[in-house]
Parts: structure tokens; C-alpha cells; sequence
């Protein structure tokens, strides 16, 4: 591999890193939000 084409493969899978961890940060929020919000209204209702 030439040094340019191994340059642009590093880059690109940290710019994939990047965009799949963001997502999976907002995944995690939502996911946390909502569960509180049934956590909480599981006991309040039981």
C-alpha cells in the first residue's frame, strides 16, 4: 500500500468512529431518558 491510499483508510475509519459514536451516544441518551421515564413510571404506578 503507498502511504497516500493508507493516509485516506486511517482517516476514513476514524471519520466512521467518529459518526458511529455520536450515534451511539444519542442512542444511549435516549435510551437512559426513556428508561428512566418507565423506571418511573413502573413505580409509580406499582
Amino acid at each position: 500500500m503507498t502511504r497516500l491510499s493508507w493516509n485516506f483508510l486511517s482517516y476514513t475509519i476514524y471519520f466512521y468512529h467518529l459518526l458511529f459514536r455520536m450515534k451511539y451516544n444519542i442512542f444511549i441518551q435516549y435510551i437512559r431518558m426513556n428508561g428512566s421515564a418507565i423506571y418511573f413510571l413502573y413505580n409509580f404506578y406499582y
